[in-house]
């Protein structure tokens, strides 16, 4: 199986495909695990480092992304339920206007 991030050596670094979020974390953990343990090759290092950026910024734009749409799925809740009681509550004061007679009575 290939690794959807993998870089090509004449590419600096192929950019995550849209539902690799998952995917860019753990490859930016592995970048992270060997920097740390300086198991980078010098010549390899810029190219780890430009590819640990690219991780970043696509995370970044995936986050922001998905806290945008729940916003948006949040407010059109909102103001579903805001409709929803105002008609409840419509509903409820035109019923409250009305008087029904009491049982037995007619008129």
């Amino acid at each position: 199986m290939t690794n959807p991030f993998a870089s090509e050596e004449n590419d600096a670094a192929a950019a995550p495909d849209a539902d690799g979020y998952d995917d860019a974390v753990k490859e930016l953990e592995s970048i992270l695990e060997n920097l740390e343990k300086d198991e980078v090759d010098v010549d390899d290092l810029t190219r780890k480092v430009k590819r640990a950026e690219e991780l970043l910024k696509f995370c970044q734009d995936r986050l922001h992304q998905t806290e945008v749409q729940v916003n948006q799925i949040v407010s059109n809740l909102e103001s579903d339920l805001t409709a929803a009681a105002e008609r409840a509550e419509g509903e409820d004061s035109e019923n409250h206007g009305q008087e029904t007679p009491p049982e037995g009575r007619n008129g």
